[in-house]
């Protein structure tokens, strides 16, 4: 008489890598929240998401945190609903959909994720479209300053104080980029 076979039993995948939280970067620690709960946190103010594309009119690599606010905008064609940020007068979109950012930070492997964009300015009295390839990361940074190359975005939106830049020789004093303007202007 033979033994029975022996049936084989395989543990089921850990639910808990799968759940549909979302890690919020702040300063000084992460938050895990359920998407509702950061939608919240998120529609408080401007959050940042780490960009890094070539400008299609200069060039030149932009790597930098960007500032985007919580109110996704609808777009024509392939990318839906978005939200916008701005480079120097250059409209920068990012999927609204935060479960692409729960699964990038959920899979090692899709923490970048990268999307084509048009994008149109002036060339020599000609208006251009150029399409440029946009890399950004699924981490979200919440309560944080921007770069004063954003001053006059964040500006429009009542959050200018946002906008840090620490000059040489004023290391740790953070002063706003807009006090330092307004010293500049008054001794030239």
């Amino acid at each position: 008489m033979q033994s029975p076979a022996k049936k084989r039993v395989t543990p089921l995948r850990s639910t808990s890598a799968m759940t549909n939280t979302i890690r919020l970067n702040y300063p000084q620690h992460v938050v895990s929240l359920t998407m509702l709960e950061a939608i919240e946190v998120l529609k408080s103010g401007p959050f940042g998401v780490f960009l890094t594309f070539n400008d299609p009119r200069t060039g030149a690599l932009v790597q930098k945190l960007f500032p985007f606010f919580y109110r996704p905008h609808n777009t024509y064609g392939l990318k839906g609903r978005c939200f916008v940020s701005e480079w120097l007068g250059l409209p920068v979109y990012i999927p609204s959909d935060l479960s692409l950012f729960i699964e990038g930070q959920q899979d090692l492997n899709c923490q970048t994720r990268f999307l084509m964009q048009e994008g149109g300015f002036l060339c020599a009295g000609d208006y251009k479209n150029e399409t440029f390839r946009l890399e950004f990361l699924t981490n979200i940074r919440v309560d944080t300053t921007f770069d004063t190359d954003f001053l006059e975005l964040l500006s429009r939106s009542g959050h200018g104080h946002l906008a840090t830049d620490v000059p040489p020789g004023r290391a740790g004093r953070g002063e706003s980029a807009t006090a330092n303007r307004k010293n500049e202007s008054v001794v030239s």
